[in-house]
């Protein structure tokens, strides 16, 4: 039994004749005929008398027309829920994200996202990329929005990529290296480093880079909060590698040099999302606006010059 069979078997009685019914639903008299057999054979009763003009309920039959009533208003009103939830667009969505990322665009998107849906709700949970990833696999989580590893990416998530962009290393100018044109991790191998706390992803990304280029970099000061680490660098205690759309923040401080990194150490930001988890249909909508930003950043390369963008499901 299915809701298209109790639709025809109502049709059926409020016409009280088989050929007009089958005329209104547009099916064979044959076929109606045949779909009233099965679903009496599958209850176990007679639901109607048929005459040679009109059709008459049985005790069974008008006990089972009111149920059907109901059920067909039921179904049709779990319908319109869904409409309606898509039309009224309300609710809330529980983000996760980087400090970073939040400070560079994140909150002017979200602040137009708000004033474009005023019965949306956004509650923003802000820490490192790798706590957050636990939170969105516990369900705490609709979307996460971190940096990622490209070559060593594991764990329940769809991770789409929304743009890379290269690194700067940042220092004072007084420092001998701060009259090179470009820098490459090696020549760093004598700094004293100003880095990310240790449970971050960007803080696990350079210290893996650095080993692979020999040498255990040397952590001066560690913060989760960026701002302080790049004052740190700036009265000349310590450099640091920063995502360039951050450091490009900075170019007002005139004794801080930005030099371009060379060796292959892309910032790569995701849309991190739970293969586990249902998605609302509003955090589908939150995450198309987003994606739509980042691409209009692309496009127009808009502070990222140089940017690809993937997409690609573990």
């Amino acid at each position: 039994m299915d809701i298209r069979e109790l639709r025809y078997f109502v049709h059926i009685v409020q016409a009280q004749n088989f050929s007009k019914a089958a005329m209104h639903l547009y099916i064979s008299q044959p076929a109606l005929s045949k779909m009233l057999k099965k679903l009496e054979d599958e209850i176990g009763v007679k639901l109607l008398f048929r005459t040679s003009h009109q059709v008459i309920l049985t005790d069974y039959g008008n006990l089972f027309y009111q149920r059907a009533l109901i059920a067909i208003r039921t179904f049709d009103s779990l319908q319109n829920i869904v409409k309606d939830t898509q039309e009224e667009k309300s609710g809330t969505i529980k983000i996760g994200v980087t400090p970073m990322i939040g400070t560079i665009w994140l909150v002017d998107y979200i602040v137009d996202f708000c004033d474009k849906y005023p019965s949306i709700n956004i509650k923003l949970h802000v820490d490192g990329t790798k706590i957050l990833e636990k939170e969105l696999a516990k369900g705490n989580l609709d979307l996460v929005f971190g940096i990622i590893d490209v070559n060593n990416n594991s764990g329940p998530y769809e991770k789409i990529i929304l743009l890379e962009d290269s690194m700067s290393v940042c220092m004072n100018k007084a420092n001998k290296l701060s009259k090179m044109n470009e820098i490459s991790l090696k020549d760093l191998r004598c700094e004293e480093f100003n880095s990310y706390s240790s449970g971050s992803m960007l803080s696990s990304i350079l210290r893996n880079k650095c080993l692979e280029n020999g040498f255990e970099p040397k952590i001066r000061f560690s913060s989760s909060n960026v701002d302080m680490i790049m004052q740190f660098t700036a009265h000349g205690k310590g450099i640091c590698i920063v995502p360039r759309p951050f450091a490009n923040r900075y170019s007002h401080i005139s004794n801080l040099v930005r030099l371009p990194l060379k060796d292959n150490l892309p910032w790569t930001i995701c849309l991190i999302k739970s293969k586990n988890n249902y998605i609302p249909y509003i955090c589908s909508l939150f995450e198309s606006y987003i994606r739509n930003k980042f691409q209009l950043i692309v496009s127009q390369k808009k502070l990222i010059p140089n940017l690809c963008v993937n997409s690609f499901k573990e």
